[in-house]
């Protein structure tokens, strides 16, 4: 059985930022070992070289199945096992954020995968363009869609990202906000009709005497069921409540194989 392990980074990014119309969309020209979390999986290898390069065939193409994904979910799965290693890939990026920026973190992102897991028959890597853009990005040779797994979490601190606006932060109002926003996004991302390929859900508010400007979204992979979902999101809760509320923290974010959640002061709606 593989160890579940749970990494704490703090982040410091430095981005160029092209302008398109009205809309910002964020570049990097390449990531630093702060903004990735990458895991490789621990139960085989690809044995041959013709299985290494179907496997980097695979993740070559993901980044054009974003842009020419219709409707843009900001989820993906390859079509198909590709023979003969039968390796699926797949892509999870907020669903409220730019195909090209969702494009540009899963490009950035596999060269780091393809490197840490050369040989490896499955493996993860979460990428962290902005305190709003972040991707992730997995590769088995089975069928990962309907599976709910949990052998690896990690959760990024931004302290360093954006000096926060006020120096005291209230930690029981700030775990009030957190959880009432946690509950009614957890019911909308779950809701029974839902967009099955969106179960993604994001909410702006204020909350305390000051009227701080609070952010919230939480995400799952649309696949697995509800109830794997509502377990992975509160899962999510407790590691955020651990290392971002408790700490006073103006965002964390939380990532797994199967969900994300994250709480800021800072995010606009759409990037």
């Amino acid at each position: 059985m593989e160890k579940k392990s749970v990494s704490s980074i703090f982040v410091v990014l430095l981005v160029q930022i092209i302008i398109h119309g009205d809309n910002n969309i964020i570049i990097v020209q390449s990531l630093k070992s702060s903004q990735i979390v990458v895991q490789c999986g621990k139960t085989g290898n690809l044995e041959y070289d013709a299985k290494v390069q179907y496997r980097d065939l695979m993740l070559q193409n993901l980044p054009g199945f974003i842009i020419s994904q219709r409707p843009y979910t900001g989820y993906l799965v390859s079509s198909d096992f590709y023979n003969p290693v039968r390796m699926q890939g797949l892509v999870l990026c907020p669903t409220n954020i730019k195909e090209q920026s969702c494009k540009d973190c899963v490009e950035k992102s596999i060269p780091h995968l393809k490197t840490t897991c050369p040989k490896n028959n499955k493996a993860v890597i979460w990428a962290i363009i902005s305190n709003s853009i972040y991707c992730m990005v997995r590769y088995a040779n089975y069928d990962m869609r309907q599976k709910y797994e949990d052998w690896v979490w990690a959760s990024k601190d931004y302290a360093d990202f954006i000096a926060p606006p006020e120096a005291n932060v209230n930690i029981v109002e700030l775990s009030k906000v957190v959880s009432d926003n946690f509950n009614k996004l957890v019911k909308e991302a779950t809701r029974t009709p839902n967009d099955h390929l969106r179960r993604f859900a994001s909410a702006n508010s204020t909350y305390g005497l000051s009227s701080r400007r609070f952010y919230m979204a939480v995400q799952c992979t649309p696949e697995i069921s509800i109830n794997d979902c509502i377990k992975c999101l509160n899962e999510a809760k407790l590691v955020a409540q651990e290392k971002g509320i408790n700490k006073a923290k103006m965002l964390c974010l939380v990532l797994s194989m199967n969900c994300n959640l994250k709480y800021d002061h800072y995010s606009e709606t759409v990037y």
